[in-house]
């Protein structure tokens, strides 16, 4: 493990914060045009969603991208409110571990879209452990 935290840690804190910011919010987009109709809703949740399920799941992936980005904003120190600091060291382990978890599953997805989406969870949950274990710290 100490081998992988070496390789973790040379990750930038900024430009783990960074990728948090940005790709849910390119995120939050693709939710809210699935949630308006204009990209059908078989393409996520493993397509198991009908049109009286989807909303609730969508709200969910809502939610979580909005917690994404609330732990970018705080590492990359663009959130400074000592509430949303308090929130962000609350839940950082539980999403880096969610995030794990749904790495994993994406890659047993029936949709090719969720497949190929796979990577970018990898992402979150290198930049959330990258937040979460070393802080504002570069030292193994």
């Amino acid at each position: 493990m100490k081998s992988l935290d070496a390789f973790i840690v040379k990750l930038s804190l900024g430009a783990a914060s960074r990728f948090l910011i940005v790709l849910p919010s390119l995120f939050l987009i693709f939710h809210l045009l699935i949630i308006a109709g204009v990209l059908p809703h078989s393409i996520v949740w493993g397509g198991r969603l009908t049109d009286q399920t989807m909303l609730p799941f969508e709200l969910l992936a809502l939610a979580l991208n909005l917690l994404l980005m609330l732990v970018g904003g705080v590492a990359g120190g663009f959130v400074t409110s000592s509430g949303a600091r308090s929130v962000v060291e609350k839940i950082q382990w539980f999403l880096f571990y969610f995030v794990v978890v749904n790495t994993v599953l994406a890659l047993f997805s029936t949709t090719l879209f969720e497949v190929l989406l796979t990577p970018v969870t990898a992402i979150y949950a290198v930049c959330l452990y990258r937040i979460a274990k070393f802080g504002e710290g570069d030292v193994v």
